[in-house]
């Protein structure tokens, strides 16, 4: 099997699919994450729990914001990196 799939695929391409791969699941599991989150924050009983007495968004609220850019960030670049990585390298 390695070597018909040798004939198609080459070795630099192989780490390319891998981090498409792992950027595409990150990018799923975040955004199942957040949609959760915002199913949560549509409810109003606990909509008013995520303010303060100021009327500011509490900081468990800005934390959770920054982990989903940070991970979307992350889940996006690897899946860009993995496809221009397999493309660059096509036999």
């Amino acid at each position: 099997m390695g070597e018909y799939l040798s004939g198609i695929f080459s070795e630099e391409q192989i780490p390319g699919a891998i981090f498409f791969i792992v950027g595409m699941a990150l990018l799923s599991w975040c955004s199942k994450v957040e949609r959760k989150e915002m199913l949560k924050m549509r409810d109003p009983k606990q909509k008013w729990s995520y303010i303060d007495a100021k009327g500011k968004k509490k900081q468990e609220i800005k934390k959770r914001n920054a982990r989903g850019i940070i991970f979307t960030l992350i889940g996006g670049g690897m899946a860009l990196y993995g496809f221009l990585s397999f493309l660059i390298n096509v036999p």
